[in-house]
């Protein structure tokens, strides 16, 4: 256990380049956002503003001239009138939803991270010789590949996990004042959000990418073991020409399913339990729930395949390695 974990360490110290870039642009786009929800409430500040100008000289208008009943006495056209009706929904809704993106769009590009990490884990070592070291250490091989391919799938799916819930932190702490004075005006408040449901439900989430995307994982490092130049062309490119060859000859869509089947349904699971109230108007007493539970798609007949996959593309990955095969 301890030389697993030391080998975990020495794959997060490579990484520690692009991490720290990572990072940076993270908070940078954090910044970014802060600053465009504290526009938005200037603006909101700006338009109040301008309405409530605009409701004095119409009352001024009316005491002049008596248009309208006592009744009417333009209270429609008050700007709290139009903020409890109209703005605090929209901020609840918007707010929301851009909780669910940010997760999301964090996500997708760690995904990606993974994507790139894992394709050149092998392959960098085979390419300059370090992977003779490597194997001379007193470690078996199976643990070695077994590290890498736990830093570039656990290791990212968590570190995106937590980013994540970073995000959805600084959103809530970030929100403008005038914002959360909308809300309460009209007896809402962020804390409607089910923020204890979204923190297991996005953990149930990354747990069903690690299951039903470990064959993509296992197939990624198998490419990077075996391929002898051109790692990430070589596992997209076969793919992609085998898929075109059949669809053209045999005029059959097998092997493009088969390909994109488990990212397609990780797609489907994802929009399904795009929960939390997908109308506009939400009552002031209403939970907002940003996903529902991703464990029924865990316990499934596709994460049994997905695991059974991963673990022969596993087992090709071991075999390819211990020969050592040099690169171009």
């Amino acid at each position: 256990m301890t030389a697993f974990m030391a080998l975990i360490v020495r794959e997060w110290r490579e990484l520690r380049t692009v991490l720290m870039v990572l990072g940076a642009l993270y908070l940078l786009a954090m910044g970014g956002s802060i600053v465009a929800m504290h526009k938005g409430a200037a603006y909101v500040e700006g338009t109040a503003q301008r309405q409530a100008e605009t409701y004095d000289d119409a009352e001024e208008y009316d005491d002049d001239f008596d248009f309208f009943d006592d009744d009417d006495h333009w209270g429609w056209a008050s700007p709290w009138e139009l903020r409890e009706a109209i703005s605090a929904e929209l901020i609840l809704f918007v707010y929301a939803h851009s909780m669910r993106g940010s997760a999301v769009l964090i996500n997708i590009t760690m995904l990606l991270l993974a994507m790139f990490y894992l394709i050149d884990a092998l392959y960098k070592e085979r390419s300059d010789g370090s992977t003779y070291f490597y194997r001379s250490l007193p470690v078996p091989d199976h643990i070695l590949l077994l590290s890498k391919l736990a830093a570039g799938t656990v290791g990212i799916l968590l570190l995106s996990y937590l980013m994540g819930l970073v995000s959805v932190g600084i959103s809530r702490i970030a929100l403008p004042g005038v914002f959360k004075e909308i809300l309460a005006a009209s007896g809402q408040s962020l804390s409607q959000i089910a923020y204890g449901d979204f923190l297991w439900d996005w953990l149930m989430y990354h747990l069903l990418l690690l299951i039903w995307l470990a064959p993509y994982a296992s197939y990624l490092l198998l490419v990077s073991a075996v391929t002898r130049g051109r790692p990430l062309l070589a596992a997209l490119g076969l793919p992609i020409v085998l898929a075109v060859l059949v669809r053209y000859f045999l005029q059959s869509d097998l092997l493009i399913n088969v390909f994109t089947t488990n990212f397609i349904e990780v797609g489907k699971a994802l929009a399904h339990e795009w929960e939390g109230n997908r109308y506009f108007f939400i009552e002031p007493d209403e939970s907002v729930e940003l996903f529902r539970g991703f464990g029924r798609y865990i316990w499934s007949s596709r994460s049994l395949v997905s695991l059974s996959v991963a673990a022969v593309f596993s087992y090709g990955t071991w075999a390819a390695y211990r020969r050592n095969m040099a690169t171009s």
